[in-house]
């Protein structure tokens, strides 16, 4: 007998008693997937209309199944209104299309196809009507979750692939107790579902606390793998890291790949004093990236001494007005790899020496571009750095001459960022009451080193989101080039003149050597702001922000990254309500069958250590469930003897027989004192296995008993 031909046996409460447990899990192992999308998407009216859908579409395959629905109507329907939405959209391709347009998702993406996955799951959770079904619905949600756990790293998506893992463990073992051929009873689903349950924690906290500690020991092993090779191979030549800008030296990406952590010797820069090395300059801010904006480059005209040129700048007339506070700073370049492209130098670069064929000079930004006619490591660069106060910062005139307004204008045309007015409402509150400039810009920087937490693993931008935005109050952790396009973008909405500069910071000075050894864990991004008179001056937010520890395990750590994601609420409200939602639900079945559900009659054992009495007692509940589809259940207050009776309205004298004999087992057993065995426990299978070849011969069924037998051991 299927379970599905068992359940119409019970009584409506019955069945919803059953298979509540199931269909909830089973929920909950979809709202895990929908999440992992929404997610990603960060889309809260999608969010919305996709939980409604998910818990709409379980609670009706649950009806359905408790109703005894055919499991067959529900996907006809489903496919017949997909044909006629097929239809609608002449192609099936246009539907698709259609779908992630209403999900305002890029085609292009890989996250559309978690897209069409997820309105796949929802479509299909309108079906569930059998247990194999049920159960199909892990591997769209599983998949859901490693799509988008490549798009988004979020610490929500461990919280959702952790509730998957551990509906799903749940719903296995509830599958299988449901397919083992015994029916469950009201005694045995409150036991049944508090093991499982606890067993699907034990699974979940071993792989979480296992998990940990292997992945910290696999990254930290790996890091050293890779600092070792990077520093061998640099020996070489050759090199395994990435560049800062991720995307190209035009485009700085705020959602590309973080600076590296390597050890690997980059350069090494004789000079007096530290400086930033600057390398090149990001003018225009379009929400996820800033561009190098004005390209122009002049080109210099060297003077040949010996085997290396001298590249002389002349100040006004690629500026018009020379800055002023600025002193003059030496420095000697020698690169582990051969130069090509943008120069490294201290900022305002005034004068260079190097075997180069040609150099070229933005001078707007003062970016220097070099060409060199072989292999180039060793250059010297002479800088006019600044070298002022607060106090003459602040005395800084706020208006712009006319030559300065002409060498700002040419990037500041457009210097208000379109970005979301919660962003522009900030910025006015935390610059409000600063008399100067230089006030509002320091006001800035240390707002953003008090609120927001250095982190090399920041949150994934989702795809059309404005960077500043999520940074400023979603995410609040990042790395260099957050903090520095996040004080650019402010400032620039401030009416200050700012922009970000890319390059490296001084590194360590090196007493034996005497230079400032520069490697690839020091690169970095800044900002630098215009004062009139005195030019473009650096700051740094980044500078004394709390830096993320990278120990195995730390539960104050833990803590903190949780309050964290409260207070910046990167918890997605809409999502995290839901998850909580159906967290709180299992809860409450676990407390309804505590409460309401009646104690099982037998104490909970192994069956190899059941006592022959109570074995025997089992079997004739076994062929009582065998005869219920006949002559129904048998009542709690019914005796052995009275059940017998019913038995006997069959009218068909073999079963009568069987039954008969097992009914003098048990009588004799619990009434008369004899003792059960193993002959009557066998006799007593017999009997079952008679009883079952005859129903099913009645039934039609032609199939084998042996393997319908019970046997209890």
């Amino acid at each position: 007998m299927s379970r599905h031909e068992s359940l119409r046996d019970k009584t409506l409460g019955e069945r919803a008693l059953i298979l509540l447990p199931f269909y909830a899990a089973a929920f909950i192992v979809l709202l895990c997937g929908v999440s992992a999308v929404n997610s990603t998407i960060d889309d809260s009216g999608l969010t919305s209309i996709t939980v409604i859908l998910s818990f709409v579409g379980v609670a009706s395959s649950f009806v359905m199944r408790v109703l005894g629905v055919n499991p067959g109507l529900p996907a006809w329907v489903i496919s017949g209104l997909l044909i006629l939405f097929v239809v609608k959209h002449n192609s099936v391709a246009d539907l698709i299309f259609s779908l992630l347009q209403a999900s305002r998702a890029d085609p292009t993406s890989s996250a559309s196809v978690g897209i069409i996955l997820q309105w796949a799951s929802l479509a299909f959770s309108f079906t569930m009507i059998s247990n194999q079904s049920v159960l199909f619905l892990m591997v769209p949600c599983i998949a859901m979750l490693g799509l988008m756990s490549s798009e988004n790293l979020n610490p929500e998506m461990v919280t959702y692939f952790l509730n998957f893992v551990l509906a799903s463990v749940f719903l296995m073992g509830y599958e299988l107790h449901l397919e083992k051929g015994e029916k469950l009873s009201r005694e045995e689903i409150g036991p049944l579902v508090r093991s499982l349950l606890f067993i699907s924690l034990v699974v979940v906290t071993s792989a979480g606390i296992i998990g940990g500690i292997f992945s910290a020991a696999l990254g930290i092993a790996g890091r050293s793998i890779i600092t070792a090779a990077a520093d061998r191979l640099s020996e070489t030549g050759v090199s395994l890291m990435l560049p800062i800008t991720a995307d190209s030296t035009d485009v700085l990406s705020l959602s590309g790949l973080p600076p590296s952590t390597s050890g690997r010797v980059v350069m090494k820069v004789k000079a007096r004093r530290p400086s930033y090395w600057k390398e090149r300059t990001f003018t225009h801010y379009t929400g996820s990236e800033w561009h190098a904006g004005m390209r122009f480059y002049e080109t210099l005209d060297g003077q040949q001494l010996g085997e290396r040129r001298i590249y002389s700048f002349q100040l006004d007339q690629l500026m018009g007005e020379i800055p002023k506070g600025r002193t003059r700073l030496e420095q000697t370049f020698h690169l582990e790899e051969e130069l090509a492209g943008p120069l490294y130098a201290a900022s305002f670069p005034v004068e260079i020496t190097g075997r180069f064929a040609e150099i070229a000079v933005n001078p707007y930004t003062m970016d220097v571009n070099v060409a060199t006619s072989g292999s180039v490591t060793d250059y010297s660069v002479v800088s006019l750095v600044p070298s002022v106060t607060p106090d003459d910062l602040r005395k800084a005139s706020n208006e712009l001459g006319r030559e300065q307004a002409d060498e700002v204008r040419p990037f500041m045309s457009g210097r208000v960022p379109l970005v979301p007015a919660r962003v522009i409402e900030l910025t006015r509150e935390i610059v409000a009451g600063k008399p100067t400039q230089y006030d509002q810009v320091v006001a800035i920087q240390n707002y953003l080193r008090a609120n927001c937490r250095y982190t090399l693993n920041p949150p994934t931008l989702p795809p059309e989101t404005d960077a500043t935005d999520f940074f400023l109050f979603k995410s609040k952790a990042g790395y260099c080039q957050q903090f520095a396009s996040a004080m650019a973008v402010m400032c620039l909405l401030s009416g200050i003149p700012a922009r970000v500069a890319v390059g490296y910071a001084p590194g360590i000075w090196d007493s034996k050597e005497e230079c400032f050894v520069v490697r690839d864990r020091d690169a970095h991004a800044w900002v630098e702001v215009f004062f009139p008179g005195y030019g473009w001056i650096p700051f740094d937010p980044t500078a004394g922000v709390q830096v993320e520890g990278q120990g195995i395990f730390s539960l104050r750590r833990l803590y903190s990254e949780l309050v964290s994601l409260v207070k910046s609420r990167r918890l997605m409200p809409n999502l995290m309500l839901g998850m909580l939602f159906s967290l709180f639900a299992f809860l409450v079945m676990q407390v309804f069958t505590l409460i309401s559900l009646p104690r099982p009659r037998f104490k909970v054992r192994f069956v190899r250590n059941r006592e022959p009495s109570e074995k025997l007692w089992r079997l004739y509940k076994l062929m009582c469930r065998v005869l219920a589809k006949r002559v129904g259940n048998r009542k709690p207050s019914e005796t052995p003897n009275e059940y017998l009776k019913r038995v006997e309205s069959i009218g068909n004298p073999e079963i009568t027989e069987a039954v008969t004999a097992l009914t003098e087992m048990v009588t004799a057993a619990f009434y008369g004192g004899k003792p059960v065995t193993n002959e009557i426990l066998a006799d007593a299978s017999k009997c079952i296995r008679v009883v079952q070849k005859l129903i099913r011969r009645n039934d039609g069924n032609v199939q084998s008993s042996d393997s319908h037998v019970v046997r209890v051991q």
